[in-house]
């Protein structure tokens, strides 16, 4: 949704909030594929703010693209993680946040 608006989102708080204006409703799917020099702590801030601001469907799965070196699987219950040469994509159910 966000490259159908002319906007370049300089923050994860920016790009939710765009969502909220200009979508009211939830999502199935939520692709996050924030910069690899993001930190634990910054990953961790996109699934608050999603989780805060609910807009994952129940049946909803957020996919965040990271790095290799970085370990989402030790803050959610179920996750599944694949990973693809130095990138992961992290499967996390709306549950699980």
């Amino acid at each position: 949704i966000l490259d159908t608006v002319d906007y370049e989102p300089y923050s994860v708080h920016d790009q939710i909030k765009l969502i909220e204006l200009v979508n009211k409703k939830k999502f199935d799917i939520i692709f996050a594929d924030p910069p690899y020099d993001f930190t634990i702590r910054q990953y961790l801030e996109i699934t608050e703010l999603i989780k805060e601001n609910e807009i994952l469907s129940d049946i909803g799965e957020l996919i965040i693209e990271h790095s290799s070196n970085i370990n989402l699987s030790d803050n959610f219950k179920n996750i599944d993680e694949r990973k693809y040469g130095s990138s992961v994509l992290s499967f996390i159910k709306k549950a699980s946040l």
